[in-house]
């Protein structure tokens, strides 16, 4: 009986408002619904209590509403007996009715009269928590949340929410207050803010419930008219919004089911979330646009300096500054610390703050504030302490890795886990932002969470844990480098390696394109990992690992990073005693050495590579080094010299029977044949090397054999000939990534167009070449540079 004397009361309340004609129309209807033949006894019903009720003077009408309150609550209780689900229809439909009636919820058998229920002075709540002084930069995220907001009527009723995610210190909350004072005024009827304290190092977050009577509270709804179980409590704030103009920041969630209870349901209120989680299950279930922050730029890290410690501080000490900011990782958090202790002490240099955060594990006792909630070890920990056993395993372990970066198949090798758990645990630090997945399958994280998962791991693992870590690490990029170095040269004499470690699976590579796309990938990492190699003792890793980098390293132009790589292996082989190692790792500094125009090193080494295979009774190796040797002599236009050690090359690899050696060393011969002037001489070795190249599929040296034979005949005046095999020469470098080469071949077929009177198309092919030698950063390209001013 409950229901139907609220549901009366409202109903009799609705007859004194301006939209009485549509709620008795939708009043009628309802009757039809449940009660068809009742429907016209309804409609005249409703008539004439109206009527009555407007023709009755004011001393007489209070009487006659609470007797047609009363008539109407027993047709009422008639119809909810017969049709329960017909209260909430009931209530429903007069609640569309937005001008003077009362507006209501329902709550178990009670009916709730939100109009009314708060107090006069905090229906207008004002929670929003002061924004910052410094706030920066930020520019494109703020642009997103008002984009945002200014598309929400196009929402179709859906309440508008914005999750903004980032790790731990990012800024999320700075944001979401600096954004929500921007454009409170367009909220007028209450901006509501609660921590929710996801992350709290108490380990106990808000509770919905708590939160939802709180923010009754900050309307008015005194407790006593709080319904007791908290789905109604949910209902009664729902209807209390519906309507309203509110924004809602809800700070520092755990995960969607954390601030699902609390949203609205009314599209005229906008939500901000924030969280160190990924609120996946919010976009998808309740079409939340989702905002990852991440860490600030150098110029953004740059102002909030500035703004803390005063412009003219920072300007006066750039290259301190500049050092702050990357030890600090650009982290808003520890910028924010690092500047609030430098600004007590205005005598002190920037270089000595710079100095304190030198080295990794200082950076972390350098930002302990002794408060939990802004201490940066501190706050990490609040995220490292929720995950699950495996997950928290494989982020202390990515601190023993050489880095940047991780794919998910060199995680499983580094945790000896099989490749499906190491990606749902990635998954799983994605989403807690305790790493960034920056590309699909590919993952990092800033240099604060690499060192507190350093010491993770130090605490947790043991020393040989952790050593067998990087081993694993090791042994997967050794593996899969090699295997990658074979597919871009397959005739390359392969190295003996250990067997692979426990756990570890190397990845698949078996074309030259997939060889290519990895150590594109992985790059710096593997330079990472033979450093980290080297220095650990892996000495064996390391000098392996740079053969192996050797092809790829000199055909993307990568000239100096060979010589660092070879310069490391070089000396991890002298502490291994090892003269197989000493021999290769001598043979390829020596060719980067070349590369970079350092003849007199290149010299010594090429002959100490010499000497070392020559006593190991390599002979096949030695003459593959004679071949770079005569390379070596050639760039120093020693041409004789260099034919010299190519017919050495040449006659060993014949006594060997050595196909491949064969066919390179011919043209290597025919090549300083043509340089000496002797041209008839160069193609009869070189039409001799093609076709054995061609059939043994040796593409780079067909590439290279092509242009010598170009070369020949444009030493006899053949120019059609020579442009066709220089063209021929050019596809085959551009497919297989020889950047130098395919530079090369631009100036020489640009050499022929000018010889014929054709400077325009001279002039496009050198241009080329000179974009690809700037990009190489090769000493070649001033050269062409004055030759294009010339032209």
């Amino acid at each position: 009986m409950t229901l139907a004397v609220s549901a009366g009361s409202m109903l009799v309340g609705a007859m004194l408002t301006d939209t009485w004609t549509a709620a008795k129309n939708r009043i009628v209807a309802l009757w039809q619904r449940y009660q068809p033949d009742e429907a016209e006894a309804v409609a005249q019903a409703l008539e004439q209590t109206q009527g009555r009720i407007i023709g009755t003077d004011e001393d007489s009408r209070a009487a006659y509403l609470s007797t047609a309150e009363t008539q109407w609550q027993e047709r009422l209780s008639v119809l909810f007996s017969a049709h329960p689900e017909a209260a909430g229809a009931l209530l429903g439909l007069l609640q569309q009715a937005p001008s003077r009636q009362a507006a209501c919820t329902v709550h178990g058998d009670q009916v709730i009269n939100i109009t009314g229920l708060g107090r006069a002075d905090a229906l207008q709540p004002r929670q929003l928590p002061g924004a910052t002084r410094h706030f920066v930069g930020r520019i494109s995220e703020i642009d997103s949340l008002s984009t945002l907001m200014a598309q929400a009527e196009g929402t179709g009723g859906m309440v508008v929410i914005s999750a903004i995610d980032g790790t731990a210190g990012v800024g999320k909350t700075t944001l979401a207050v600096h954004w929500a004072h921007r454009v409170a005024h367009l909220y007028p009827d209450g901006q509501l803010y609660v921590n929710l304290r996801g992350f709290d190092p108490s380990g106990a977050p808000v509770r919905p419930a708590d939160v939802i009577r709180g923010f009754l509270d900050a309307f008015g709804v005194d407790a006593s008219r709080q319904p007791p179980s908290p789905e109604a409590q949910v209902g009664l704030y729902r209807s209390l919004l519906a309507g309203r103009q509110v924004l809602l920041v809800l700070d520092n969630a755990r995960d969607t089911d954390h601030v699902r209870p609390i949203l609205p349901g009314s599209a005229t209120c906008m939500v901000i979330v924030t969280s160190r989680n990924q609120l996946t299950g919010l976009v998808a279930s309740e079409g939340a646009h989702p905002l990852t922050l991440g860490l600030l730029t150098v110029d953004e890290a740059h102002q909030l300096l500035a703004r803390r410690l005063g412009a003219d501080r920072v300007a006066r000490e750039r290259d301190a500054v500049a050092d702050i900011i990357e030890r600090c990782a650009r982290l808003p958090l520890a910028l924010s610390i690092v500047a609030a202790r430098t600004a007590q002490r205005a005598g002190m240099p920037l270089s000595a703050v710079s100095g304190q955060l030198k080295h990794a594990r200082a950076v972390l006792d350098t930002l302990d504030t002794g408060d939990v909630m802004t201490d940066v070890r501190a706050v990490f920990s609040w995220s490292y302490g929720l995950l699950a056993t495996e997950p928290a395993r494989v982020f202390r372990l990515l601190g023993t890795h050489a880095g940047p970066d991780i794919s998910a198949a060199a995680t499983a090798s580094l945790t000896a886990m099989p490749l499906n758990s190491t990606r749902r645990a990635m998954e799983h630090l994605a989403r807690s932002h305790l790493v960034d997945e920056r590309l699909p399958g590919r993952y990092t994280f800033h240099d604060l969470l690499r060192t507190y998962a350093m010491e993770q791991t130090e605490t947790a693992d043991t020393e040989l844990q952790q050593t067998q870590a990087r081993r694993r690490a090791a042994d997967h990029y050794l593996h899969t480098a090699h295997s990658a170095a074979l597919c871009l040269d397959p005739h390359r004499t392969p190295l003996t390696l250990a067997a692979p470690g426990h756990g570890v699976g190397p990845e698949p590579v078996n074309d030259y394109d997939a060889a290519l796309a990895w150590y594109e990938a992985e790059h710096p990492v593997l330079l990472n990992t033979l450093a980290q190699a080297s220095a650990n003792g892996l000495e064996t890793h390391a000098w392996q690992l740079a053969w192996s980098l050797t092809d790829f390293l000199d055909r993307r132009g990568h000239w100096h990073d060979q010589v660092t790589a070879q310069t490391l292996a070089r000396a991890a082989a002298e502490r291994l005693d090892d003269p197989l190692g000493r021999a290769w790792t001598s043979r390829n500094l020596a060719h980067a050495c070349t590369r970079l125009g350092r003849y007199d090193d290149a010299f010594r080494h090429f002959q100490t590579s010499v000497n070392e295979f020559a006593a190991l009774g390599a002979d096949s190796l030695q003459a593959g080094v004679r071949l770079n040797y005569a390379w070596a002599y050639e760039l120093t236009a020693q041409y004789d010299r260099a034919l010299e050690q190519a017919e050495v090359a040449l006659a060993l690899y014949r006594a060997l029977a050595d196909e491949v050696g064969h066919a390179r060393s011919l043209n290597a011969v025919g090549w300083y044949q043509t340089l000496s002037g002797d041209h008839e001489q160069a193609l009869a070795h070189c039409e001799e090397a093609l076709p054995r190249l061609r059939r043994l599929g040796v593409q780079h040296d067909e590439a290279y054999t092509l242009e010598s034979i170009a070369h020949a005949h444009r030493g006899l005046g053949h120019l059609t000939q020579a442009a066709d095999c220089y063209g021929a020469a050019l596809e085959l470098f551009r497919r297989l990534g020889d950047r130098y080469y395919e530079a090369t071949i631009h100036i020489r077929l640009g050499e022929i167009d000018l010889s014929v009177n054709r400077p325009t198309a001279a002039r496009d092919r050198w241009e080329q070449a000179l974009r690809i030698l700037d990009a190489l950063h090769h000493q070649e390209a001033d050269d062409l540079r004055a030759r294009l001013e010339w032209l």
